[in-house]
Formats: C-alpha cells, sequence, structure tokens
C-alpha cells in the first residue's frame, strides 16, 4: 500500500510492470513544490492537489514497464467544466518542461482553435512567471510559446490548433489536448499519433 493520496491501481499489471512510489512521488510533489494556481480563489498559492488529481498524476508517472519506460502514455481527465482541467493539464506541461528529464521535450497544449490551446497555455505560462526558478531557466513569449535551454538543446511549450500550418514533423514529448471531442477524427489528431510513432 502506497502512502501517496489517492492512489489506486486501476487494473493489475502485467509481468514486470511495478509502480514506482518515488517518480509518482516527484511528479506530484513538483505541483506543490513548483506550481502556484494562476486564477480563482487560489491565486498565488501553491498548487495541491486534490486526491482525483495526486490519483490521475501517481497513476501516469508511477507506473512502469519492466524495461523502466511508462506503462502508460495516454492519459484521459473527464471531468465538468470548472474542475480545473486547464490548470492541471498547464502543470503537466510544465512538469515536461522543466522536470522530466528529456532533452529537447517538445510540449504542445493542442485544442480545435488556437483561442482555446492559449487557455492552457496561459495557465501554464502564469505557473512559470510566479516562480522565479523556472521563469528564470526559460525565455517565455506571452503569445504562445515558452523556451528552456539546457546545454546544447532546447526545450519547448507552445500553441498548436487544428488550424495550424505545419503540423506533421512535430516530435513531441507530451501533447495536452483540450476539448478533444471538439477536433477528435481531424487532420490534426492524425498528424499528432503519427507523430508519437
Amino acid at each position: 500500500r502506497t502512502g501517496i493520496p489517492g492512489y489506486s491501481p486501476w487494473d493489475s499489471a502485467a509481468p514486470g510492470e511495478h509502480f514506482d512510489e518515488p517518480a509518482a512521488q516527484y511528479a506530484i510533489d513538483f505541483f506543490h513544490q513548483a506550481l502556484r494556481h494562476v486564477e480563482g480563489t487560489f491565486a498565488g498559492h501553491p498548487f495541491i492537489l486534490r486526491p482525483d488529481q495526486a490519483a490521475i498524476i501517481a497513476n501516469l508517472f508511477g507506473w512502469k514497464r519492466a524495461d523502466g519506460t511508462r506503462r502508460y502514455r495516454e492519459g484521459m481527465i473527464g471531468q465538468p467544466r470548472g474542475s480545473g482541467k486547464s490548470p492541471i493539464l498547464a502543470g503537466l506541461g510544465n512538469f515536461g518542461l522543466f522536470a522530466d528529464d528529456e532533452r529537447g521535450a517538445q510540449i504542445y497544449a493542442v485544442a480545435a482553435d488556437k483561442d482555446q490551446a492559449a487557455i492552457v497555455y496561459k495557465h501554464a505560462r502564469g505557473q512559470v512567471e510566479q516562480e522565479p526558478v523556472l521563469s528564470e531557466a526559460a525565455k517565455v513569449y506571452r503569445a504562445n510559446r515558452m523556451i528552456v535551454r539546457r546545454d546544447d538543446s532546447a526545450a519547448i511549450f507552445a500553441v498548436l490548433s487544428s488550424d495550424a500550418p505545419g503540423k506533421h514533423g512535430l516530435n513531441p514529448h507530451m501533447i495536452l489536448c483540450d476539448e478533444l471531442h471538439a477536433w477528435q477524427g481531424s487532420d490534426l489528431m492524425e498528424a499528432l499519433q503519427t507523430a508519437f510513432a
């Protein structure tokens, strides 16, 4: 039994699969140690995950395959409007950008149109701007991207929409899909799925 709040193994592990509690805790800790809420009642306060949010993060980042890679490559958060989906997607993107040990990580906030995709980016940018260590490491562009340079590589967090050109040729580390029902089955979906191949 793990001490991670909200953790629950949704199904049984295959041979060699295991739950890496330190990896799960590392991802959970990133939220309250490095991120702050951007708007609403908790604006400026540390991003302390609710138990249901902690369970999502724990399962995504804690379950490992026998070779040490992550068991889950996709996750879907289905919650009603106003439940904090955009802030948690933004936090996941910032984790991928700053803390996931992926050189040259490409993180994309994706939606049917640029305005919708920009909502997640706005939260991500606000989280970074409130944390001096993160904001010092990142070059933040208000409109649609953040870049973090490390040694000889650069990681990027950018907005992408179904009406954007140049969707092919991406090499994403993480894709944060907002309002998936509005653009599922589009050319963008096909481009993103093949990019992860």
